[in-house]
C-alpha cells in the first residue's frame, strides 16, 4: 500500500512539472525553481514513508 503514494505522488508531479515548465518560459524562473523544489521534497518525503523502518 506505500507503493499507492509514491505512485499518486509521481502523478500529482507531471501537471506541477509543466506548470513550473510554464513559468519558467513567461519569465518566473523563481517560480520554475520553487515548483521542482516542490517535487523533489514531496518525491523525497514519499520515498522515506516507504523506506522508514
Amino acid at each position: 500500500m506505500d507503493y499507492l503514494l509514491i505512485v499518486l505522488t509521481l502523478l500529482a508531479a507531471v501537471p506541477a512539472y509543466t506548470y513550473g515548465f510554464w513559468l519558467k518560459q513567461n519569465g518566473n524562473a523563481a517560480g520554475d525553481i520553487g515548483m521542482k523544489v516542490l517535487i523533489v521534497v514531496s518525491l523525497g518525503l514519499a520515498f522515506y514513508n516507504l523506506l522508514k523502518p
